[in-house]
């Protein structure tokens, strides 16, 4: 379960890369996921990729109560979905997907630092 969450957010930055070229990738006939969704569709996609991984620590099975760490950066994915939805497609876009890479690796380390620290003896 927590490999999910990790990978809904690798996703949420291949799905802002696909959205921002979604204009070229038409022309040049790529027809990619945000092709095939529509920008509506993508936006929302978007909100739940970056959104979901949130619930990991409400998982039943998983034992370690310091996951709740990576609830930490919840915030900042709020601004990015927001973001998402505001603003228009183009060159301008790459801070989102910078940021939304950058939000992968935190949660990665917030939820990793909190398991650990749950399995380290005391």
């Amino acid at each position: 379960m927590v490999a999910t969450g990790v990978g809904l957010v690798a996703s949420a930055v291949l799905l802002v890369n696909n959205y921002r070229d979604l204009e070229s990738d038409r022309k040049a006939r790529k027809l990619t996921l945000s092709h095939h969704l529509g920008r509506d569709n993508a936006q929302k996609l978007y909100a739940l990729l970056l959104l979901l991984p949130f619930l990991v620590p409400l998982w039943p099975h998983l034992p370690q109560p310091g996951s709740w760490l990576a609830i930490l950066c919840l915030p900042w994915a709020l601004r990015l979905v927001r973001r998402f939805f505001l603003e228009e497609p183009g060159p301008q876009f790459n801070q989102v997907l910078v940021q939304t890479a950058q939000l992968q690796l935190l949660y990665s380390i917030l939820l990793s630092t909190g398991l650990l620290v749950e399995i380290l003896p005391q």
